[in-house]
């Protein structure tokens, strides 16, 4: 029964974040990054998405290779990084709090986390409002992705062997 309140409570969070939030990202990252929202409650890996986009994990990796949308990983890390956010806009929470929640490994592994993905400490996303900060942040990250990879949609050049 715990389970089952605990998954409600999961997929109730996802979607008020998500609606919250509505970032513009590209149709294919949406899928995942929505599926990874809804499991953002304890750490994640690249095996569990997988499993939860029912696809292999080189499945999955040759799925956002193809779709040109960023690696599993990187998508993990914004689903964590967004559910924090909303947590983290909840009147009283620390970001102690926060990182206990979530099971970070530590305050500090999140505080870096978001300083490394937004560029902002989580003191200057609170002033504007943690989750429409880190949205924004989001929704350039994709943004520059796209940009670096139409300069670089000439198909690589295969590697050979040399003995």
């Amino acid at each position: 029964m715990f389970i089952a309140l605990g998954r409600c409570h999961a997929d109730g969070v996802s979607h008020h974040l998500w609606h919250e939030c509505s970032p513009r990202l590209p149709d294919a990252l949406v899928t995942l990054l929505k599926m990874a929202l809804r499991n953002a409650h304890q750490p994640l890996t690249t095996a569990t998405l997988a499993t939860a986009a029912g696809m292999h994990e080189r499945s999955l990796r040759k799925y956002c290779e193809d779709a040109r949308i960023p690696s599993p990983q990187w998508i993990i890390g914004w689903a964590r990084l967004l559910m924090a956010g909303h947590f983290l806009d909840e009147p009283g929470r620390t970001i102690i709090q926060v990182a206990e929640l979530l099971r970070y490994p530590s305050s500090c592994a999140l505080r870096n986390q978001i300083r490394r993905y937004s560029g902002l400490s989580p003191r200057q996303l609170r002033v504007q409002g943690t989750t429409k900060g880190l949205c924004g942040a989001l929704e350039r990250a994709v943004q520059r992705g796209v940009d670096n990879q139409s300069r670089t949609a000439e198909p690589a050049v295969p590697l050979r062997l040399v003995y």
